[in-house]
């Protein structure tokens, strides 16, 4: 019974250790003022800063599990000919490269379009990609 205690005890005090570090690293990514999404393999937004939700005057819920594209568009110019559409975002994170300073626009919750740079840094789980981190740095207007 006593080996049980401990051992509850000890699994207590990993899952708090853990919670902190979860908050602390909510805190970090809040203080940042880009705009940063948290994206999930298929382009999802996983999380998101403060920042994105004070520029686009959205909560959490009516970002998370959307896809980055329904707030977010890369300025791309547009196919020629026959060509098929072309996704960087898929493709960099299919390949696990990143992508930096791509012109992009930023549309908020009333619908305003912001003009920003666009910046993907795909996320690892050893050597398989398992998502993405998005920055957007707005531009002055």
């Amino acid at each position: 019974n006593s080996r049980l205690s401990a051992e509850n005890l000890e699994r207590q005090w990993g899952n708090q250790a853990l919670e902190h570090q979860v908050r602390y690293s909510q805190l970090i990514i809040d203080s940042i003022n880009d705009l940063v999404f948290v994206l999930t393999k298929t382009q999802k937004i996983s999380r998101v800063n403060a920042a994105v939700l004070r520029q686009t005057g959205l909560n959490a819920t009516e970002l998370i599990n959307q896809p980055l594209s329904k707030i977010v568009q890369l300025v791309t110019p547009p196919p020629g000919g026959n060509l098929p559409a072309y996704d960087p975002v898929a493709q960099a994170l299919k390949e696990g490269r990143d992508l930096r300073d791509l012109p992009a626009h930023l549309e908020n919750g009333r619908g305003l379009r912001a003009a920003a740079n666009f910046t993907l840094f795909p996320l690892r789980d050893g050597t398989k990609v398992v998502g993405g981190i998005v920055t957007l740095q707005l531009k002055p207007t």
